[in-house]
C-alpha cells in the first residue's frame, strides 16, 4: 500500500506447536520475527507497528521524466 497510512504483516504460524508460535513478516525486511505464545505474538504485532509508524509512509517513487521535488 505505498503511499498510505496502512502496513502488511503477514503471520505464519506452526499448526502443531502448542502453546500457538510461529513467525511475523512486516513485508519490509524480508525477514521475519519468532515467536511462542500470545503475549509474544501481541508484542511482535506492537513492535512491529511502531516502527512502520516511526518510518512513515514510503515516499511516492518519481515519475521518469518528472521532477520529485
Amino acid at each position: 500500500m505505498p503511499g498510505s497510512a496502512h502496513a502488511r504483516l503477514t503471520i505464519e504460524f506452526d499448526l502443531s506447536a502448542d502453546p500457538i508460535a510461529g513467525v511475523v513478516h512486516d513485508g519490509s525486511a524480508g525477514t521475519g520475527r519468532a515467536f511462542t505464545g500470545w503475549m509474544a505474538l501481541t508484542g511482535l504485532i506492537e513492535d512491529t507497528l511502531d516502527a512502520a509508524r516511526r518510518d512513515g509512509p514510503p515516499r511516492p517513487q518519481a515519475e521518469p521524466g518528472r521532477d520529485p521535488r
